[in-house]
């Protein structure tokens, strides 16, 4: 539609520009000029449409690789902390149509130092309706069954409001397999998530920071210092009134 568009326009052009070569006086003037403005205002508005979206598309990939240095820092610390070597992200049941995810799980693969990670969607017993309405401590037990193998478990949805009822997190505790770690809170209180992380039942979780974050800011290229700038890393370290 776009590209019949702009070919009218500069059938239109060309219209007028041959009518001018053809008519005089006053009126191959006014042709001439409309014809000149016409070509004016098509460039100037082609210009405007391609430095849209040429901001468009940096602010896209700004965002994108923000959320994949989050992945950084998870896999960074998975190998430093819990050294997992058979991983399992749980996703939202429709993440093959989020387009930062394949970026996400590539950031996360090289921070932890290999490729044995499975991305599992998480299913509910109502999924016409969000996840975090319906998601319950039972549907990542049924999770967890399906990968008896995984050391480590990463929540890309964060906690049901029951998760204390969770397998993983009853069971679990400093040294204990499977870990768990967060991206994103969830639904949990948060005061039973600060009291599971203290306790080793939750190796951490990856959430904004408090502190006011500059949106339009673009994400700098080192994953580091990308992530300092969005994220905070909450482990037993710093639970202490991050949450």
């Amino acid at each position: 539609m776009r590209i019949l568009f702009g070919l009218a326009m500069l059938a239109a052009v060309l219209g007028l520009w041959l009518l001018s070569r053809k008519g005089f006086g006053p009126l191959k003037r006014k042709l001439g000029a409309a014809a000149l403005s016409l070509l004016l205002a098509v460039g100037a508005a082609g210009y405007l449409r391609l430095a849209l979206n040429s901001e468009i598309s940096a602010l896209q990939d700004s965002e994108t690789f923000y959320y994949a240095s989050q992945a950084d820092a998870a896999g960074r610390f998975i190998r430093e902390k819990l050294a997992g070597t058979d991983i399992v992200l749980i996703a939202d049941p429709g993440y093959r149509d989020d387009l930062r995810l394949p970026g996400f799980r590539e950031a996360f693969c090289r921070a932890v130092g290999h490729d044995n990670v499975e991305l599992a969607p998480l299913e509910t017993s109502n999924p016409e309706l969000p996840l975090y309405e319906t998601m319950k401590s039972d549907d990542f037990d049924r999770l967890q069954q399906k990968f008896p193998e995984a050391d480590v478990f990463v929540s890309l949805v964060g906690l049901p409001s029951d998760a204390m009822r969770m397998k993983m997190i009853r069971q679990g505790g400093p040294g204990k397999k499977p870990a768990l770690l967060l991206i994103g809170l969830g639904e949990v209180p948060r005061r039973q998530l600060a009291e599971a992380i203290r306790s080793g039942r939750v190796a951490g979780a990856i959430t904004l920071r408090t502190e006011q974050i500059d949106s339009d800011r673009l994400a700098p290229r080192n994953p580091e210092e990308a992530f300092a700038l969005r994220y905070r890393l909450i482990t037993l370290e710093n639970v202490a009134g991050a949450l």
